[in-house]
């Protein structure tokens, strides 16, 4: 279910109630008329890329164009381009976009009277196998939900876990509404747009609050997140990524981060199809190895692994109802797989080994780890 979005894509407008398309919906490198209702003004924009962007690091992508025309001969149709974050990527006169670092960075066309044409949004990382012809980006942390607020974030930092050490937890949902408590642990597929915010903690006997699934997977596998659409990996594809494929042996180890509170936090390490180890730092391969890492002092920094690239998955346990389990020895983190109608698979690790295709209640809280496929 990691299939790039379908080939139309919706046309962005600087305002929909003054401004209209034709065809509304259209595939790169359509031209679509866009038309200032009421006005003989007419621009044409030549539709090349979609609102979203995945890049990966040094990557260049050529194909942002936007092409104005007028009946009116006084129309300047120059176009520019800029960049809101050019630490992580940069634009040039010609809407070539360059990925610099892992973040996210808004590029912007604009007339020369300053009239927005497009806003692309671009999402910046290191690539990971998940298929032998499907690479994709992990988001910046895990995912989150405020039970107040009914908000979705990601985990500030990749080690944050919610439950860790007692935190968060509430007596009942109401408790956790009242508090508005942030959680990481969710039924499966109670992450998707549309769910009722009263289910997000809710733990029932049966899996009839499950999501619609085609073939087995997510009928609908996107969640937005901050505006930005992001997917859950298959089971499949876990599998891939944790396997032993010439992009992927030796690519991930059980590991530890002490954080500035000196708080230790366990988990697996990913790293990316390409890696280079940092100065200083180490990595052992497997769940055997004991890769630590704090975020002071000279040595083994994990700022430094994080910015090359290295992904942690925090070791979050396992929820059910509000019984917290291996909440700092054990991570679970689903895929979009079902298997039958009342269980789903997850991968599962400790310290003694990882299981890629676990399979279990759905109604069961466990971990999510979204990710972009790459352009």
């Amino acid at each position: 279910m990691l299939a790039q979005d379908p080939v139309k894509h919706k046309v962005q407008l600087p305002n929909e109630e003054e401004w209209e398309a034709d065809p509304p919906y259209a595939a790169y490198g359509e031209t679509v008329k866009i038309t200032y209702k009421g006005s003989k003004f007419v621009k044409d924009l030549r539709f090349i890329s979609p609102s979203t962007l995945t890049l990966e690091i040094n990557e260049t992508f050529d194909h942002l164009q936007v092409v104005i025309y007028s009946d009116l001969d006084n129309v300047d149709k120059s176009i520019t381009w800029e960049s809101k974050n050019t630490d992580v990527a940069t634009v040039d006169e010609n809407g070539a976009v360059t990925a610099h670092a892992i973040g996210t960075a808004i590029i912007v066309a604009t007339t020369k009277g300053n009239d927005k044409l497009a806003e692309i949004t671009v999402v910046v990382g290191y690539a990971f196998s998940v298929a032998s012809d499907k690479k994709v980006v992990f988001s910046p942390g895990n995912l989150q939900y405020n039970t107040g607020t009914q908000e979705w974030r990601f985990a500030q930092h990749q080690y944050d876990v919610c439950h860790a050490y007692g935190d968060n937890i509430g007596e009942d949902y109401e408790d956790w509404k009242k508090d508005s408590k942030w959680t990481d642990l969710f039924g499966w597929g109670l992450w998707l747009d549309g769910t009722a915010a009263a289910s997000i903690i809710q733990t029932k006997e049966d899996g009839t609050y499950n999501p619609a699934t085609t073939n087995n997977e997510f009928t609908n596998n996107k969640t937005t997140v901050e505006g930005i659409e992001w997917l859950t990996l298959s089971s499949a594809q876990w599998q891939y990524l944790l396997g032993n494929s010439d992009k992927r042996n030796g690519k991930y180890g059980w590991g530890s981060i002490t954080d500035e509170n000196n708080k230790t936090f366990k988990g697996v390490i990913l790293l990316p199809d390409d890696w280079t180890l940092p100065t200083g730092c180490g990595f052992t391969s497997g769940m055997s190895a004991s890769n630590k890492y704090g975020m002071t002092g000279e040595e083994n920094l994990w700022s430094d692994m994080e910015a090359a690239g290295a992904v942690f998955l925090p070791a979050t346990g396992n929820r059910n109802g509000i019984s917290i389990i291996y909440s700092v020895s054990d991570g679970y983190y689903w895929s979009s797989t079902a298997d039958g109608p009342s269980y789903a698979y997850y991968v599962h690790f400790d310290s003694d080994g990882l299981s890629p295709a676990f399979h279990g209640e759905r109604r069961y809280g466990r971990s999510v780890r979204l990710v972009r496929c790459m352009n």
